[in-house]
């Protein structure tokens, strides 16, 4: 480092003056320095590569995610170097993936499926043991859309479930319905 902001003593536990001088390999966690490696090096290609956290080591030992704006000098030889704390995010993130697979895995266990209907997008996400109910794979049922869905509920039972959606849309309100849906087989 050549410099460094004094907020790195709140992000690192280094002051600058303990940064200065050393390579900045020293500060990242051993397992992504060639991943580092191959940044840099895709960065004094001239290639952009795309935005990822890198994890630092805190002085203290714990893991610190940072990601921001990376600029080469090749007039300088020197990076410039714009980074911000997203360990918060990316811990959030985890705990939704997290929350999100068990989920999955509880709806699959259970013989249920679960959707999420996308008004604006007039997709559904699905969730759960789609294969065993519809005899579709996920994706497969997933790319049949919302008009694929209703297709593929029992006819004597698609109005009251276009009803039922339609309350839940002008209401906002969360609903469930049990309704017969026709397996791909028939």
């Amino acid at each position: 480092y050549v410099t460094v902001n004094d907020t790195s003593l709140a992000v690192l536990g280094y002051a600058p003056s303990e940064m200065i001088g050393r390579h900045y390999v020293e500060f990242i966690l051993s397992d992504e320095k060639h991943f580092i490696e191959q940044l840099r090096k895709n960065f004094q290609d001239s290639i952009k590569p795309t935005v990822t956290p890198i994890r630092f080591q805190h002085k203290n030992g714990t893991v610190v995610y940072l990601q921001g704006n990376t600029h080469w000098s090749a007039d300088e030889q020197l990076f410039y170097c714009d980074m911000r704390d997203i360990s918060e995010q990316h811990a959030l993130e985890l705990a939704r993936q997290q929350a999100a697979n068990t989920l999955s895995a509880g709806v699959e266990q259970a013989g249920c499926v679960v959707y999420e209907y996308h008004y604006d997008t007039q997709t559904i996400s699905w969730v759960g043991a789609i294969h065993a109910l519809t005899g579709c794979e996920p994706n497969e049922f997933a790319a049949a859309g919302f008009e694929g869905w209703m297709e593929a509920i029992h006819p004597d039972d698609r109005a009251h479930v276009r009803h039922t959606l339609q309350r839940c849309l002008e209401s906002r309100q969360p609903h469930t319905i049990d309704y017969r849906l026709r397996r791909k087989d028939g």
